[in-house]
């Protein structure tokens, strides 16, 4: 998809203070050697503040910032991963609520870890479809703090699978159609549906239990798909040649070539496999200042590409007319990227 009109005009973020991973070895809940082969320094730790609350955080920052008259936002959307709160409540209602108020209505977008860019699409194409000056504020939010992070990849990483440190965060982006520091110019989605097999237990999906998945029940999933390597070997061949085809999508859409991105920001993933070949394929460069800072603060769950667009932006590191490439994928089932212009 192109966008000839589609920008964003402000971002806010809620970064909870990082903990440094220092402090988590002398505590003992994590080990001198894993602290040296996992690859992070630090990890975003929200407490026991709620996602929606943190969505709302960085929203008020994001309209704080914006140039965009209250009356032009016609709709929320609300991207997260994880437990937002309560069954059957709609937590996005409660940060338009706490937002833009009770003009126009809310959404909830699940497309875990990629949902950001997920729900970044869908407000461009709603913009654009609009002849009169128009808004949507974007918000994602997730908290880790119903299961312990650091058994969560030490689990993954014994059955050989890289897995990312868990960060808590939020963000919000205005997105219009006036103008704003950057064009959304193209946006490219992708998806490999057979993967949503790799995370839940054999058999029928439903029902479930209404609460949070124990350790036990996340181990017996995942010893359910590592009976079946071959399988999985073939789906994580396939997830890399959709990631491939999108990323040429997105740059053919927006009549670039991987020499003319500025920046390829992936998101904070560690040791990301996905980004690794898509890099080898497109040469395109990462900024050792965002990939440092991604690994103090961990994997944001749906809030990487905001955070980093905004590292660069704040820092006066990427000007007028730098195309930046952002990509995120969730659980290697849904894969999104974007490319923005910096106007």
């Amino acid at each position: 998809m192109r966008f000839d009109n589609v920008y964003i005009d402000s971002i806010g973020t809620y970064l909870p203070t990082s903990r440094p991973l220092s402090d988590v070895v002398a505590c003992g809940e994590m080990s001198a050697d894993e602290l040296r082969d996992w690859g992070w320094t630090g990890v975003s730790v929200a407490g026991d503040v709620s996602p929606p609350d943190m969505a709302i955080a960085a929203g008020r920052d994001a309209l704080k910032s914006t140039t965009v008259p209250r009356d032009q936002f016609s709709l929320l959307i609300h991207a997260a991963s994880l437990f937002q709160g309560s069954v059957m409540w709609p937590a996005h209602h409660y940060i338009q609520r706490h937002t833009i108020g009770d003009q126009g209505t809310a959404f909830e977008v699940r497309q875990v870890c990629s949902g950001g860019l997920a729900a970044l699409q869908l407000a461009g194409s709603m913009v654009s479809a609009c002849d009169n000056p128009s808004a949507v504020l974007v918000t994602g939010a997730d908290n880790h703090f119903w299961y312990d992070r650091f058994e969560w990849v030490r689990h993954h990483r014994g059955l050989s699978r890289n897995m990312p440190l868990p960060g808590d965060a939020a963000h919000a982006i205005v997105v219009t159609n006036t103008g704003g520091f950057a064009k959304v110019t193209s946006v490219a989605t992708a998806s490999v549906p057979e993967f949503e097999e790799a995370f839940r237990k054999p058999g029928r999906p439903f029902p479930v239990p209404l609460s949070a998945p124990t350790p036990t029940e996340i181990r017996e999933i995942t010893a359910a798909v590592e009976e079946h390597p071959q399988w999985l070997r073939a789906l994580s061949f396939r997830t890399a040649r959709t990631a491939l085809a999108a990323v040429e999508e997105a740059l053919e859409l927006a009549g670039l070539t991987p020499g003319d991105i500025k920046y390829f920001l992936p998101g904070f993933g560690g040791d990301n496999s996905i980004a690794d070949l898509i890099i080898r394929r497109y040469p395109m460069p990462l900024h050792e200042g965002v990939q440092q800072f991604g690994r103090s603060v961990g994997h944001l769950s749906v809030n990487d590409h905001a955070v980093g667009l905004l590292h660069l932006t704040e820092r006066n590191i990427i000007s007028s007319g730098d195309n930046v490439l952002l990509g995120a994928h969730g659980l290697a089932a849904s894969l999104n990227y974007v490319v923005v212009t910096i106007v």
